[in-house]
Formats: C-alpha cells, sequence, structure tokens
C-alpha cells in the first residue's frame, strides 16, 4: 500500500466518523459535536494528502503506478500533465472530494 492509498482509507474513515458523529449531534448528542469538527478537520487533511501524494507521482513522471502510466507521459506539456489529475475517475474522484470537503470547512465556520 503506498502513501495515496493509506490517506485515502484515512480520509474514507474520518468520512464515516465525522457522518456518524453529526447524526449523533442532530439526535440531540451535543457532545458529538467536537469529535465530528475534528474528524472532518483529519478528512480534509488526508485528502490534501492524497491529491499532494498524486500531483507529486504525475510531476515526478512515476510511470510505476498505472494512473501516471495511463494518463500522462514525458511528452505533454506540463498544462496536459496538470490536467493528468482529473483525467481519470480516481482522480475527478480525489478532486471533487477535496473541493467539497473544502467547502464543508468553509460551511463549518459560518
Amino acid at each position: 500500500m503506498n502513501l495515496g492509498q493509506f490517506l485515502s482509507w484515512i480520509a474514507f474513515i474520518a468520512s464515516l466518523v465525522s457522518g456518524l458523529c453529526w447524526l449523533a449531534a442532530t439526535g440531540g448528542r451535543e457532545q458529538a459535536l467536537r469529535p465530528a469538527r475534528v474528524a472532518f478537520r483529519i478528512q480534509w487533511l488526508a485528502l490534501l494528502g492524497a491529491a499532494s501524494v498524486l500531483w507529486w507521482i504525475l510531476f515526478s513522471h512515476q510511470f510505476q503506478y498505472q494512473y501516471v502510466a495511463s494518463y500522462s507521459s514525458k511528452a505533454m506539456p506540463p498544462q496536459y500533465v496538470y490536467a493528468a489529475f482529473w483525467g481519470g475517475q480516481e482522480g475527478t474522484f480525489l478532486l471533487w472530494g477535496f473541493l467539497t470537503c473544502t467547502l464543508g470547512l468553509f460551511l463549518m465556520r459560518l
């Protein structure tokens, strides 16, 4: 298991914990709000880390990873390597997860 996969699992587990704690908080358990917020922030950090790892393996052309081998090449201009981040389904899901989690952090502050 590589670092990106590990961080994705951390984000998944944190999202489950956060969702269950928010559910408990809406059911009247006010003490569940703090763990929900902490787990949500952990999820955001894990998604940021996973996105950073994907950027790093794309721009360092580590073709031992199937995603990089499928969606990029050394002959591509940098803007296309940049776009390769969301070229596949996995990168798109990571991007949308990160963006919606960032929006959630912003809305949590309001």
